[in-house]
């Protein structure tokens, strides 16, 4: 999903000092500490397999036919 396909597609980030860009929300849902969710980082690659980011949003590139799939969930 992106911007040139959805354009009601939405995220918000912040900086963090010490890791980069942190993703804060997405179409105006945010993790919190109080609930303990966040937004997960997979990606899914063109055979299928889906694995979580080892790296943050500031630092993947996608690769050709992948798709990075951003999972709301609790720690």
């Amino acid at each position: 999903m992106s911007q040139h396909v959805f354009p009601s597609f939405r995220f918000t980030y912040r900086e963090d000092p010490n890791f980069g860009p942190f993703l804060v929300s997405v179409n105006g849902l945010a993790g919190n500490d109080k609930d303990q969710t966040y937004w997960k980082l997979l990606v899914k690659s063109a055979d299928g397999e889906t694995t979580r980011l080892e790296v943050g949003i500031g630092c993947y590139i996608p690769k050709v036919n992948e798709q990075v799939i951003l999972q709301f969930t609790k720690w």
